[in-house]
């Protein structure tokens, strides 16, 4: 016999009383809480990667002779430099949770016809730049200078080139795009784009590359998220920018060419417009894998103190450097 048998003559226990259901309004305020919390945690991260990289890279300039040998001083720059810089970054990131990936197939077509879009936006975003700084210019009456051109003409072509479409695709892309975006795909991949593609346009701290390298940050963003794949994103860094140095050095070979690469710099930004216009609709935004909805993650950036403080800071030395190169 069972240790407990009814008869039907003892009533059966009613059913315990379901838990009250949390208040919609405290309920809010935790998941807020919660995710200004840990955009704060990003923003500082950020900040500090960039304060241990311009501190270490800065000094490594210092190191008697080292100028004499310019490929070896680039790659200190990334290996003691970006080293330190990195680790301090994952070391504040860490205990963030990382996310998942559908892990789609991204075929050829597509991935040739991203590498149109990316090298297009590049040319888009530097018209726009050329026009925003000259209105600076005007303003302040100050004459602005370009840090990434400086580097290039302080450096041998071929340093440049090796620094450019190897190390800078292969470091660049392993920071935003693994480390900092892993932490980022549980917010929802609106979220996510957004700061990634921010961050890694501020990471330039150069108002001339920002906008383009901002564009750029947001569509590399887009391809892993949905692939899961970082390779893709640092092939794509690579073509861009070894496509745009062969697009320049092409252009300066005479009349020629420099008309010829006039006509593709048009054909390839009206290029990016057309197939950004047709295709962008069909990104599907994941949603967020915390227990948030899209509009509460979205509104929580504008709330983290955090976030804004390290963007902010950044973007008025990405303004202020243009002055002073």
């Amino acid at each position: 016999m069972d240790e407990l048998e009814y008869t039907g003559t003892t009533p059966e226990p009613l059913p315990p009383e379901p838990a009250a259901p949390p208040d919609p309004a405290e309920e809010n305020r935790w998941v807020m809480r919660n995710l200004r919390r840990r955009y704060s945690r990003i923003g500082r991260a950020f900040l500090a990667f960039l304060v241990v990289l311009q501190g270490v890279g800065t000094l490594i300039y210092f190191i008697p002779g080292i100028e004499a040998h310019p490929l070896l001083e680039e790659l200190a720059v990334y290996v003691l430099g970006y080293g330190p810089a990195i680790l301090v970054l994952w070391l504040i990131l860490r205990k963030l949770p990382k996310g998942t990936s559908p892990g789609m197939r991204m075929s050829v077509p597509v991935f040739l016809r991203t590498a149109v879009v990316s090298i297009g936006l590049i040319y888009l975003f530097g018209e726009a730049t050329d026009y925003i700084i000259s209105a600076l210019e005007w303003i302040t009456g100050l004459p602005t200078g370009d840090l990434l051109q400086s580097a290039a003409d302080s450096m041998p072509g071929w340093v440049f080139e090796i620094t450019s479409d190897i190390c800078a695709p292969v470091v660049e892309e392993l920071i935003f795009r693994k480390i900092l975006l892993d932490r980022l795909r549980p917010f929802g991949d609106m979220p996510a784009i957004l700061i990634s593609g921010l961050a890694f346009g501020l990471f330039h701290m150069n108002l001339y590359q920002f906008f383009y390298a901002a564009a750029l940050g947001i569509l590399f963003a887009g391809v892993v998220l949905k692939t899961g794949k970082i390779w893709h994103s640092m092939l794509l860094h690579a073509i861009v920018n070894s496509g745009t140095s062969l697009i320049g050095y092409l252009a300066g070979l005479g009349d020629i060419w420099e008309t010829a690469m006039t006509v593709l710099y048009w054909v390839l930004i009206a290029a990016a417009v057309l197939l950004v216009l047709r295709h962008c609709r069909s990104y599907r935004f994941a949603p967020p894998q915390y227990p948030a909805t899209n509009r509460q993650a979205m509104v929580a950036i504008v709330q983290s103190v955090g976030m804004w403080v390290a963007f902010v800071i950044t973007f008025a030395i990405s303004v202020w450097i243009i002055f002073y190169v």
